[in-house]
C-alpha cells in the first residue's frame, strides 16, 4: 500500500512526474484514512530517508 500511495499522491501533484489514475481511482473507491500510512519518512528530503540510504550504501 505504501508504494500505492506514492503513486497517487505523486499523481495528484499540479506538476507531478506520475499519471496513474488507475491508482487514483482505485485508493479513491477505498475507504480508509490514509494519512495513518505515513510516507513521509521514505521522501528523498527527510532524515529517515536519507539515514536508511546511509545505511544501505554502509552495508554495500
Amino acid at each position: 500500500m505504501i508504494s500505492a500511495r506514492a503513486r497517487y499522491m505523486e499523481t495528484k501533484r499540479p506538476n507531478g512526474t506520475i499519471h496513474d489514475s488507475k491508482t487514483v481511482e482505485i485508493l479513491d473507491a477505498i475507504e480508509y484514512d490514509f494519512k495513518e500510512l505515513s510516507i513521509t519518512a521514505l521522501h528523498p528530503q527527510s532524515r529517515g530517508f536519507n539515514a536508511l540510504l546511509y545505511t544501505i550504501l554502509q552495508l554495500k
